[in-house]
């Protein structure tokens, strides 16, 4: 089961359950908006899904990774300036988003390797969406058989960059 989810909307913190309001306190006024978008929209999935409780609880660990507690799904959020993203799924799964005007400068560029910035953006949100997923850093694992337990999808919406990330295992 993979479900993901993206969105522009509007959203109301008070439409939220008291544990998902409680995680957007933590930031300041801007990325608090930023955040509760995000898991209002984890909210609104989760609903549509048959086999959720209505009771459900978000929790963040040590890392900041959010998980439902009491529940064998794992999650993953990303939110930028004016939009955010969802992804929920039976498996260990991540989801980075950003906007395409988002510019990469060439010092990056030049120690990453990866010269247009579409391409570093892509790459670094790659790189993003592969920590989320495995808590560690990717770069020099990027060969086929560091690769073999993971795969990587990569697309584009409303002028946003999607990058999804998952265990094959």
């Amino acid at each position: 089961m993979l479900k993901v989810a993206l969105a522009h909307d509007p959203f109301r913190i008070s439409d939220l359950p008291a544990s998902f309001a409680r995680q957007s306190d933590k930031y300041g006024p801007h990325q608090k908006k930023q955040s509760a978008q995000a898991w209002s929209l984890m909210y609104q999935l989760l609903l549509k899904d048959a086999d959720t409780k209505k009771d459900f609880e978000l929790v963040v660990d040590e890392n900041g990774k959010p998980f439902l507690k009491d529940d064998p799904r794992y999650i993953s959020l990303s939110h930028c300036q004016d939009a955010c993203a969802v992804m929920i799924s039976d498996r260990p799964c991540a989801i980075d988003l950003e906007s395409l005007t988002r510019v990469i400068h060439d010092p990056l560029k030049n120690r990453i390797g990866v010269q247009g910035n579409d391409r570093a953006l892509a790459f670094l949100m790659e790189e993003e969406a592969l920590l989320k997923l495995t808590g560690k850093k990717m770069l020099a694992k990027r060969t086929p058989d560091g690769m073999k337990d993971v795969w990587l999808g990569t697309m584009t919406w409303n002028g946003h960059l999607v990058v999804l990330a998952g265990s094959r295992t």
